[in-house]
């Protein structure tokens, strides 16, 4: 049996002014013809299907047209789960009509850990695997909240009620397996999914607030909380494909496009795992680059040199580092780019002075993670170093109360 593991869509989501719904559509028809070449009987989605828990219509179009296009492939399961992007609720909302194109839908965790574990027959009506399903975890779905606790304390607690949900799908998939009898038992693989971060993993430190695990529920977890009875673990959140404490069975599958410029050039990619009874064999599949995303950095001639390589349409961020003052700056580079199948997104004026540096293009609240706002907050209003670690430790509780009444 075959499943293919992918996360991190964030359909809908734009790089500055772009609409990225081409890309978005051109990754999902060759995740089809994917599953048909590589003869794929399951698909999970390990979270952020769209980037907001409101998407437009297109991305929502996007998404079931999807899902209606994989009832002609050999894909016999899909399980989508919810991420921290997601909302719980519009996601799970259609869940009774997916299931009969075979799709389950887990947007938030069942009150009972029994409704979460399911059982995947193949065409024959054989069982064929045991799938444990738990979505993005908040705060209110593990701990109950305490007066009086401090963040730490909080952190914790939540970390505690994760291990314990995994724990208890664990031994109810280990036990629904027992109860198939010897010979389906020796040869029935247990699946879980997750939408968290794993303490140790890689993300990418661009300032985008995507992986802001720093503060809430987002804090990184032990990779222990995985029973070795999970013959895979399928994880969304991180968009850098990556293993988990150097188990091959536990991976990221990281995001199919490049969320940011930080991204650009990193190979992209979903796993195959195939499974020979309980044992499995990974696989990364590389996805294609739809639109091409390029860094450029250097004084003007470094610049239009590299611009000058793009040979297919590519969207540029510049980082101007010559020591010449250049006033028009933008007006300048997007000059270079006439003739040529690039153009620029982000222009950043980082030219060697004493001078405070200039971002041409000005950040906007997705370029910002909600600390590296209130450290900005800080600069403006011109606290004294003395008293802003305490500032920030009180902000990071603030925080961590909203995520958790959310």
């Amino acid at each position: 049996m075959r499943l293919l593991h992918t996360a991190d869509w964030h359909l809908g989501r734009p790089l500055y002014e772009k609409k990225r719904f081409a890309e978005a559509e051109r990754f999902l028809r060759w995740l089809l013809d994917t599953i048909r070449e590589r003869q794929v009987s399951a698909l999970v989605v390990a979270g952020d299907v769209f980037d907001n828990g409101a998407p437009g219509n297109t991305a929502q179009e996007l998404y079931y047209r999807f899902l209606a296009d994989l009832k002609n492939t050999p894909c016999r399961h899909a399980l989508v789960v919810a991420g921290n992007h997601d909302s719980p609720a519009f996601l799970h909302a259609p869940a009774s009509v997916l299931r009969a194109l075979s799709v389950q839908v887990v947007g938030q965790i069942a009150r009972d850990p029994a409704d979460d574990v399911f059982l995947w027959r193949d065409g024959d009506g054989k069982p064929e695997m045991l799938v444990a399903a738990v979505p993005y975890l908040r705060e209110r779905d593990v701990r109950l909240s305490v007066a009086g606790e401090n963040y730490d304390e909080q952190l914790q607690k939540f970390a505690a009620g994760v291990a314990a949900r995994y724990a208890a799908v664990a031994e109810i998939a280990a036990q629904r397996r027992s109860e198939l009898g010897a010979d389906l038992s020796a040869s029935i693989p247990i699946v879980a999914t997750g939408h968290l971060m794993v303490a140790g993993g890689t993300a990418v430190a661009d300032g985008s607030g995507i992986h802001d695990w720093r503060v809430g529920t987002l804090a990184g977890l032990s990779a222990d909380i995985f029973s070795p009875v999970f013959a895979y673990v399928a994880l969304g959140h991180l968009h850098i494909s990556q293993t988990v404490a150097h188990r091959e069975t536990v991976r990221y599958s990281g995001s199919p496009l490049p969320m940011t410029f930080a991204e650009a050039g990193a190979e992209k990619s979903v796993v195959l795992v195939e499974f020979t009874g309980r044992s499995s064999a990974v696989q990364k599949i590389a996805v294609p680059v739809f639109q091409p995303l390029k860094t450029v950095r250097g004084d003007l001639a470094e610049i239009a040199r590299q611009i000058g390589e793009c040979r297919d349409p590519t969207w540029v961020e510049v980082t101007y580092t010559g020591a010449a003052v250049l006033p028009n700056l933008a007006a300048q580079l997007r000059e270079l780019t006439v003739g040529t199948p690039a153009e620029i997104l982000r222009i950043k004026n980082r030219r060697p002075t004493a001078e405070p540096t200039v971002d041409e293009t000005p950040p906007t609240l997705d370029d910002l993670s909600p600390v590296e706002v209130f450290a900005r907050q800080l600069d403006a209003e011109n606290i004294p170093a003395a008293q802003r670690e305490e500032l920030r430790r009180c902000y990071r509780e603030i925080l961590a109360n909203i995520r958790k009444g959310s």
